[in-house]
């Protein structure tokens, strides 16, 4: 997919149009541009990624697997979450993060207001779960910091409450161990007001970099046939701006607001450029775009690999290792069962996923797409009915691909145990092709694509507004499913113990031979739609009074 998208055409070209799309009309003649970035497309991939993870979750950690574990990629579904992030972030704050009155603290405590409520109050009722389950947990947790024991354990869940557990290596401290991942973007949060204000300047230098350079080359240099066409669609364009605003040399360039219009758009005294020029101009964008985003693609993988192999290495291992692990009576050394083999891969594997710095690529990524989303409106392009319909069959036949291969992938684990590599396949490599799918959606209308029909179908909407409370609230809602079906909460945790595997060799069969109870895996629908309800619960009648209340009380 990757290739087909990128080799032919990049569809995250900012102006510019596919060899076989008709070109995008000049400023001069299109339409309007939006006032903003229509983004309600990406709340029904919200509700999308949120019910993979979700029915991933319960399938391991309920479900009876009587066919085998399912793996339905749910890795990948929060990989696209720290990408949407980035994506939003940027439309939504990127201007506010330059203004000269922009507040840090407040930014920062916009977002812990919008964040804590749901959190706090899974912390609360999950806490049942702890208590009952602590010693299983307590010999559980050396699986994945053996060296650190119950001191890391505490200290994750210390953390907890503030999202910043995931920042020590410890995404698995149980207690609602899902808000890993939110502790992750918390991370992206603190340093978005950095990124988003570095990407700014550097957008706005190379399109004014750019901007001189075709409309002052010489025509020596460029030749005199195409220094003459180029001055003619200057004369032609009757020296009107990208913004479609006349001006006048010596006069500076205002918008159709009023406003001063930035350089990056055109600077001052000189007209924008048009016809052959900004042709010119918009692929040499392009070209730099792509390149950084190939680049940050590259980076997305390769950093959490590299802290994969890291982290596997056999000395870092036997640095990490419990002192009170099963020894070899002669060498002294580590005596790694199959079990501990699995489990050390595991631990790597979810601190590499896990830790800011090493996702920051994938947020990165979503940023550039979204400045790239922004130049697109703003120039105006977004409403040529040409370059709609080109997204629009864009994302309609890659959300296909992506739909078959989700469906491919899943039947695959259950055929194969073995099926680790697919689950990283998916989370690190896919989301560079799937990035161009999400930049069409907020392009293409609704009346040319079916899949923006369906993620803007009314049901998709709400799922995606109340993602974040479904996300949390996973397990806290099936342990008390458990609870009044069972009338306990113990047993919700895998006893298997890495110095005693009992013939054990992975993570997973821990769960087989762990003699929890069970459901059958057809439950998966009913638990899920039930998630979904008691998040809706919780994000009208709980989530949104408090934060209005808490924003209120902070002048926020």
């Amino acid at each position: 997919a990757s290739r087909a998208v990128t080799e032919s055409y990049h569809p995250g070209a900012t102006t510019t149009t596919p060899p076989d799309a008709p070109a995008p009309k000049s400023a001069k003649d299109s339409t309007a541009p939006a006032r903003r970035v229509d983004t309600s497309p990406l709340e029904g991939i919200r509700t999308c990624a949120c019910a993979v993870i979700a029915a991933n979750h319960w399938l391991s950690w309920y479900g009876e697997k009587r066919h085998g574990a399912i793996e339905l990629q749910g890795g990948f579904a929060v990989t696209v979450f720290f990408f949407i992030t980035g994506f939003v972030l940027y439309l939504a704050y990127a201007d506010k993060c330059c203004a000269k009155d922009f507040s840090f603290a407040a930014f920062i405590k916009r977002r812990y207001v919008r964040l804590v409520p749901v959190h706090w109050l899974c912390i609360a009722f999950y806490a049942p779960v702890i208590y009952f389950n602590y010693e299983t947990i307590a010999r559980d947790y050396y699986f994945w910091q053996n060296a650190s024991g119950e001191r890391h354990l505490w200290a994750g869940w210390i953390l907890n409450p503030f999202f910043l557990h995931a920042w020590i290596f410890a995404p698995l401290h149980y207690w609602n161990g899902v808000a890993w991942s939110v502790s992750t973007q918390v991370g992206f949060y603190f340093l978005f007001p950095t990124v988003a204000r570095r990407a700014k300047r550097l957008f706005a230098r190379e399109e004014e970099e750019l901007l001189t350079r075709e409309k002052f080359t010489p025509s020596d240099a460029r030749g005199s046939a195409d220094a003459t066409d180029a001055s003619e669609d200057v004369e032609a364009a009757d020296k009107t701006t990208a913004a479609g605003d006349t001006i006048t040399a010596g006069v500076k360039v205002k918008n159709t607001n009023g406003s001063d219009m930035a350089p990056a758009v055109a600077p001052a005294y000189y007209p924008a450029p048009s016809g052959a020029i900004r042709e010119l101009h918009a692929h040499a964008l392009e070209a730099r775009h792509v390149r950084c985003a190939r680049i940050l693609y590259v980076l997305s993988f390769a950093i959490p690999f590299a802290a994969m192999a890291f982290m596997n290495n056999p000395r870092f291992r036997a640095y990490w290792a419990d002192p009170d692990v099963a020894r070899d009576v002669d060498s002294g050394e580590e005596v790694v069962t199959e079990l501990g083999s699995d489990i050390d891969g595991i631990r790597a594997y979810f601190v590499a996923r896990s830790w800011t710095p090493f996702r920051l690529p994938v947020f990165l990524l979503g940023v550039l797409f979204a400045a790239r989303r922004e130049r697109l409106r703003r120039v105006g392009d977004d409403r040529d009915p040409d370059v709609r319909a080109y997204w629009a069959a864009l994302a309609d036949r890659y959300s296909a691909r992506f739909v078959a291969y989700w469906f491919l992938s899943s039947a695959f684990s259950l055929a194969y145990a073995e099926s680790k590599p697919v689950r990283l396949f998916s989370e690190f490599f896919l989301v560079y092709p799937f990035a161009f799918v999400l930049y069409g959606l907020t392009v293409a209308d609704a009346s040319e694509s079916r899949a923006v029909r369906f993620l803007t179908h009314p049901l998709m909407l709400a799922g995606g507004r109340i993602s974040y409370a479904a996300y949390l609230l996973q397990f806290p809602v099936w342990s008390y499913v458990d609870f009044f079906a069972y009338g306990t909460f113990e047993n919700r945790f895998p006893p298997c113990s890495r110095d005693d595997p009992e013939d054990v060799s992975s993570w997973h069969e821990c769960f087989a031979k762990s003699g929890y109870q069970e459901w059958p895996d057809v439950m998966v629908v009913w638990n899920v739609s039930l998630l979904f309800a008691v998040a809706y619960a919780v994000n009208r009648w709980f989530e949104r009074p408090v934060v209005k209340w808490l924003s209120a009380k902070m002048k926020l």
